[in-house]
């Protein structure tokens, strides 16, 4: 599976190097003309988004500034507290079963495959009502809900 998910990504990463149209800071000319840029640029900025004007730093600059920034130590701390609230990746709810004495080994396994069950039901009804039924909002706020 993983050879065919790699085999798959490398022919779409080195297309996306060279067909992607970049940024207009930093534009890829091999399909946009300059005029085409010069347009992009103005339309860029008649809506005011950052069109990417700023100083250029060296890689070794940028890694400082990332470092010394207080919201890269925030959203560390709180993917860790996330990924580890749950209690299906690491066990500890069979282990817990196990320890009752109350069920069978294979009745544990059986248990153990329940919340992966009701992940691929969810995420199929979610994705189907989302093209059927909602539209793309509503099913990302039943999800996030």
């Amino acid at each position: 599976m993983f050879i065919i998910s790699a085999l798959m990504t490398i022919p779409v990463a080195i297309a996306g190097v060279f067909v992607w149209p970049g940024t207009p800071a930093k534009p890829n000319k091999l399909f946009l003309s300059d005029a085409e840029l010069d347009l992009a640029v103005k339309r860029l900025k008649a809506i005011k988004a950052d069109t990417e004007e700023s100083v250029e730093q060296t890689r070794i600059q940028l890694l400082h500034h990332i470092l010394r920034d207080w919201k890269i130590y925030i959203h560390t701390f709180w993917a860790v507290l996330f990924w580890n609230a749950g209690s299906t990746s690491y066990g500890g709810y069979l282990l817990w079963l196990k320890s009752l004495h109350r069920y069978s080994t294979p009745k544990v396994n059986q248990l153990g495959t329940t919340a992966p069950a009701l992940g691929i039901l969810y995420v199929l009804f979610v994705n189907f009502s989302s093209d059927l039924l909602w539209g793309p909002s509503g099913p990302i706020a039943f999800a996030h809900t």
